[in-house]
C-alpha cells in the first residue's frame, strides 16, 4: 500500500513539475518578445520626440510670422477695405458690413470640404439674415470665370466674392481651406475655424453674440 502511494505521489509531483517548467518557459518567451530592442525609442509623456513637438497650429503660426516679416501680409483692417468682385455682378468690401456680424468663409471650387459645408452656410444665412448677420464666401485662387461657373451650379444665395489676387487671403493668414472667421461689428475677428465648420457650434455661437449685443 505504501509502495503504491509512493508511486502515485512521485507521478503527481512529476506532472506538476513538468507543467510549471512549461509555463515558466512560455512566460519567458512572451516577456522577451515584449522587450524593445535598443533601436526602439518610445515617446515619453513629458518629453515627446522632436517630430511630435510641432503641432499644425504651431506650424501655421510660424508660417504666419515668416510671411509677416517678408511684408507679403497686409493688415486685416486694410484688407477689409479692398474691393472684391462679386461672382454675380458688382463689388463689395468687407468693411461695408461693419455694422453687422460677418461670417467670412474662404473656399475654392477644387476644395471638396469647402463644397460640402456650403449648404450649412446657406442654412445659417437663411436663419440669421434678419438678425444682423451677413454670410460672405470668398473664392481663393480660382480664376474669376471658374469661380462664376462654380457659383452658378450651387444653390446658395449668400454673398460670393472672389479674391483672385490673394490680398485678403494673405491678410487673414489663410493657410488651409476651408477657413472661416466671424467678425464683430467693428470688423474684428472674434472666432476662427481652420477646418470644416460645424453648423451646430456656429449656430450656438452666433445666437450667443446676438443675445449679448
Amino acid at each position: 500500500m505504501n509502495q503504491k502511494y509512493h508511486i502515485y505521489f512521485t507521478i503527481i509531483v512529476s506532472i506538476f513539475f513538468t507543467m510549471g517548467f512549461v509555463a515558466c518557459n512560455s512566460s519567458s518567451k512572451i516577456n522577451q518578445s515584449n522587450i524593445p530592442s535598443e533601436k526602439i525609442s518610445l515617446p515619453i509623456k513629458n518629453n515627446p520626440p522632436e517630430k511630435l513637438k510641432t503641432s499644425p497650429q504651431k506650424s501655421n503660426e510660424n508660417k504666419f510670422k515668416i510671411l509677416k516679416k517678408s511684408g507679403l501680409l497686409g493688415s486685416r483692417s486694410e484688407a477689409n477695405d479692398i474691393a472684391l468682385p462679386l461672382l454675380n455682378s458688382g463689388k463689395i468690401k468687407i468693411s461695408d458690413f461693419e455694422n453687422s456680424f460677418v461670417l467670412l468663409n474662404f473656399w475654392a471650387s477644387w476644395c471638396g470640404p469647402c463644397r460640402w459645408e456650403m449648404p450649412f452656410f446657406e442654412e445659417i444665412h437663411q436663419e440669421f439674415k434678419n438678425k444682423n448677420v451677413t454670410v460672405i464666401g470668398i473664392s481663393v485662387s480660382d480664376p474669376i470665370p471658374s469661380a462664376k461657373n462654380f457659383a452658378e451650379n450651387t444653390n446658395v444665395s449668400y454673398i460670393l466674392a472672389s479674391d483672385s489676387e490673394g490680398k485678403v487671403t494673405r491678410a487673414y493668414n489663410v493657410l488651409q481651406l476651408p477657413t472661416t472667421f466671424i467678425l464683430n461689428k467693428d470688423g474684428e475677428v472674434i472666432r476662427e475655424i481652420r477646418n470644416v465648420a460645424n453648423k451646430g457650434v456656429l449656430t450656438v455661437f452666433l445666437n450667443g453674440i446676438i443675445e449679448r449685443n
